[in-house]
């Protein structure tokens, strides 16, 4: 019966050992996978929050880009109207130049009449000429034609004609001043021909330069919305990620909290349960050692 008990304490020993072993095995790949699991859930709250920044960023930038493509098609839209608005300018002083250059030649050609009859052309008369016209939008018509009907002196039946020499010097006075004004348009002429020339150029190298900026601007904001998409599908991922995780962490957790049920008596009271035993076990063994010596003398 000793012999039994003993057997039965060592076993019991054995089963704590074991026990305990697996125990401490347990608790501590429990405690490392708990760990793991925080940090794992850590990098995923960093890996999101910096998708988050990152996605915040880029939204900023296409608006930015967005605000930028306005502002310059504004920019166009006001340079067009602003071009269109000096080239109806040139054009309609382009026109009064060369209504004002008409004029001049006609009445220019009046004054040949008197003055030299060789160079005179024989005006065609309408109803109301397009001259007349544009003399009356000018409202010079009227002092031209004093100065042409005023210069020719007297028929021959009223007074007698003016020397050669003084109708070459009144000819002179009154057809240069002609001529300087037919200079003077000329010239304007040319210079608003220039400008505009040059003003079309301006405009067309900034449509151009609008054009090709525009393009580049539509691109990046084609690849920011890739970019802010592919930080969307990181972000998703980090989340759902991050609940698979918090999840296995919750189990780990449920698991621990069961084993340290289960062993936290044992390893706390692992040392005394030993010494009883051993104890016992010594006590078992010394009273068997009583009884077989009791025993010997009798056989």
């Amino acid at each position: 019966m000793i012999d039994r008990l003993v057997v039965q304490l060592k076993d019991e020993q054995v089963n704590d050992d074991n026990k305990k072993e697996h125990c401490e095995s347990e608790i501590d790949r429990l405690e490392d996978e708990v760990k793991s699991g925080k940090r794992e859930i850590a990098d995923l709250d960093t890996g999101a929050a910096e998708a988050t920044d990152s996605l915040k960023d880029v939204n900023e930038q296409i608006e930015g880009l967005q605000a930028g493509i306005a502002e310059l098609d504004a920019q166009v839209a006001a340079a067009t109207a602003n071009r269109k608005k000096e080239k109806d300018e040139a054009l309609e002083a382009l026109a009064e130049n060369q209504a004002a250059k008409q004029l001049l030649e006609l009445a220019k050609n009046r004054l040949f009449k008197f003055y030299n009859p060789k160079l005179h052309k024989e005006e065609a008369k309408p109803v109301r000429s397009e001259q007349d016209q544009i003399a009356d939008s000018f409202n010079v018509a009227a002092a031209l034609t004093e100065v042409s009907e005023a210069a020719p002196p007297p028929s021959p039946k009223q007074a007698p004609q003016l020397d050669y020499s003084k109708r070459q010097q009144e000819a002179g006075g009154v057809l240069g001043m002609l001529d300087l004004l037919r200079n003077d348009i000329a010239q304007q002429t040319t210079v608003i021909e220039v400008d505009e020339k040059h003003a079309q150029q301006e405009y067309e190298h900034f449509i151009k330069e609008s054009s090709a900026k525009r393009a580049l601007d539509a691109k990046a904001i084609v690849d920011k919305d890739d970019e802010a998409a592919e930080l969307k599908v990181r972000l998703h991922q980090f989340k759902m990620n991050k609940k698979v995780k918090t999840e296995s962490l919750a189990s780990v957790k449920k698991e621990q909290a069961v084993t340290h049920k289960d062993c936290d008596w044992l390893l706390q009271k692992y040392q005394l349960r030993k010494e009883a035993r051993t104890d016992e076990i010594d006590a078992l063994n010394k009273a068997h050692t009583v009884l077989s010596g009791a025993e010997t003398p009798s056989q």
